[in-house]
């Protein structure tokens, strides 16, 4: 990304008269540009292209990677004539490549 502007920074004295400040260059410019690598909370790592218009983002997640059991609900266990709490362990793997526009 490119930017750029022109400007005037000046103040008004105690007398009265206009004076330039310390800031007052005239003009700046910007210039920008990166990769962006996200680790988030299911271990996921992105990569992401913005164009004008239009952005590309390649990502890869995995959820559950721990393998950290998951409460699912209740079965009634009949010969023992009690309710037991359903786990079950989930770890997906998802690639993904996303166009926003």
């Amino acid at each position: 990304m490119f930017s750029g502007s022109f400007f005037s920074s000046k103040y008004k004295g105690g007398d009265g008269v206009w004076r330039h400040t310390a800031f007052d260059r005239g003009y700046i410019v910007n210039m920008l540009g990166g990769k962006e690598w996200m680790l988030g909370r299911h271990y996921t790592v992105s990569y992401r292209i913005n164009r004008r218009g239009l952005t590309h983002e390649f990502s890869i997640k995995h959820i559950n990677c721990t393998g950290t059991k998951s409460y699912y609900g209740y079965e009634y266990a009949y010969r023992e004539d009690t309710f037991k709490p359903m786990t079950f362990n989930l770890s997906l793997p998802n690639i993904s490549y996303k166009l926003e526009f």
